[in-house]
């Protein structure tokens, strides 16, 4: 993954830390009078734009001051940092607690926010219309980005990534949970749909209008394919070989046992294949296809 300015900002950003609390450190030690007496030192030479202030509170350090039209702020509480800069229209805010880190700012109409809160690395960044999120929780990694009409979403929890994006029309949609994949992706009329649970993989897709729809259980393997008025189906269940499909008025069926499953059920596919909200037509309405794909019992769809 290519880094981002804000997830390499974030990189180098423990030296600068390091160099900020030596510093804030030593100004504790100097007294809060001298400080006050540099503030109204400034305040007096220059007020407004130039406005500094320093204090400490325990063994907090705070100071806020001003740079033309920037305002940056940094506290230290306990091992804690905090910097809120901004310059011309950008807004930058660092703040450790611990281990955790964090950045929020702005360069024109880009938005980014970058912080860690134990091992989490969070960011998020626009810049024109786009939306760009990354962070992490443990070893989960989480992105979300749009460009021009396009939102990205990257993201994992443990070991699941999961990603959705739309590019124009389109919409897809990757995730894992455990060792599963799934993919939902529409472009134009099209709509595929690709996930693994466990060993499993399948796959429900249109091109036009072409539904196809692969998957496996266990070591099984199935599909469903119209192209057409063709409609495909190929199913293995351990040394099972099952293939129903048509082509024009031709019908053609191969299987041995039972498929004993269902397409459409909630449990295997979490949604119902064939409901309007989910393909914007339903895949098991007679008159588009001639079949239904979401019949409970095995191989009850009408050709």
């Amino acid at each position: 993954m290519t880094l981002t300015p804000a997830a390499n900002w974030l990189r180098l950003l423990p030296r600068r830390l390091a160099a900020q609390a030596g510093t804030s450190a030593k100004a504790a030690e100097t007294g809060a009078w001298k400080i006050n007496q540099r503030r109204e030192r400034r305040e007096s030479a220059s007020p407004g734009s130039e406005a500094k202030t320093g204090y400490t509170h325990g063994s907090a350090v705070q100071a806020v001051y001003t740079h033309g039209s920037a305002v940056q702020t940094v506290n230290t509480q306990g091992s804690a940092v905090q910097t809120v800069n901004t310059h011309g229209s950008a807004v930058q805010t660092v703040c450790t607690h611990g281990s955790a880190v964090q950045a929020v700012y702005t360069q024109s109409s880009a938005v980014q926010t970058g912080y860690t809160h134990g091992s989490a690395v969070q960011t998020v960044n626009t810049h024109g219309s786009a939306v760009q999120t990354v962070y992490t929780h443990g070893s989960a990694v989480q992105a979300v980005y749009t460009h021009g009409s396009a939102v990205q979403a990257v993201y994992s929890q443990g070991s699941a990534v999961q990603t959705v994006y739309t590019q124009n029309s389109a919409v897809q949609t990757v995730y894992t949970q455990g060792s599963a994949v799934q993919t939902v992706n529409t472009h134009g009329s099209a709509v595929q749909t690709v996930y693994t649970q466990s060993s499993a993989v399948q796959a429900v897709y249109t091109h036009g209008s072409a539904v196809q729809t692969g998957y496996t259980h266990g070591s099984a393997v199935q599909t469903v394919n119209t192209h057409g008025s063709a409609v495909q189906t190929l199913n293995t269940h351990g040394f099972a070989v099952q293939a129903v499909y048509t082509q024009s008025s031709a019908v053609q069926a191969v299987y041995t046992t039972a498929l004993q499953y269902r397409l459409c059920t909630p449990k295997a596919l979490q949604y119902r294949l064939c409901t309007p909200t989910a393909l914007q037509y339903r895949l098991g309405t007679p008159t588009a296809l001639q079949y239904r794909l979401c019949t409970p019992t095995a191989l009850q769809y009408r050709l």
